[in-house]
């Protein structure tokens, strides 16, 4: 009887899931990527289409790195293409990507020259009022 219970008990224990960490949010991709350079170790990165690829990171620059996937040769994949980054070895998905614009980042470039243009006058108005008041005390 209590065999028959050992037994249930250890598939039981054999059988549940194994809980895998929380992935990382990785918001400093660049910053990742050149750990990942300074340290040789491979990397795996997911695109938003899909495509999976690992290799060593060449290079990575402002925008853009340079993965040397030995056979295939080099590849250059743009940052805001990354969506994760995955264990070389296994390829199980071990970081999420969330990039964060910059303020303004987003708006045209007419829009942001229109902002500082109002905000250029705002201050001309406010500067000039308060030198206003000021002279006539």
């Amino acid at each position: 009887m209590w065999r028959r219970s050992l037994t249930v008990l250890l598939i039981a224990v054999i059988a549940s899931p194994v809980r895998a960490q929380p992935l990382r949010d990785v918001k400093d991709v660049q910053g990742e990527l050149w750990l990942a350079q300074a340290a040789g170790r491979r990397v795996g990165v997911e695109l938003c289409n899909g495509s999976l690829f690992y290799g060593l990171v060449v290079e990575a620059k402002k925008r853009r790195l340079v993965l040397d996937e030995q056979k295939l040769g080099r590849r250059t994949i743009r940052y805001e293409d990354i969506t994760g980054f995955l264990d070389p070895t296994t390829g199980v998905e071990i970081a999420t990507v969330h990039f964060t614009d910059a303020p303004f980042q987003s708006l045209s470039r007419r829009a942001r020259v229109l902002i500082w243009i109002a905000a250029a006058f705002a201050t001309f108005v406010i500067v000039g009022c308060v030198e206003g008041a000021c002279a006539k005390t």
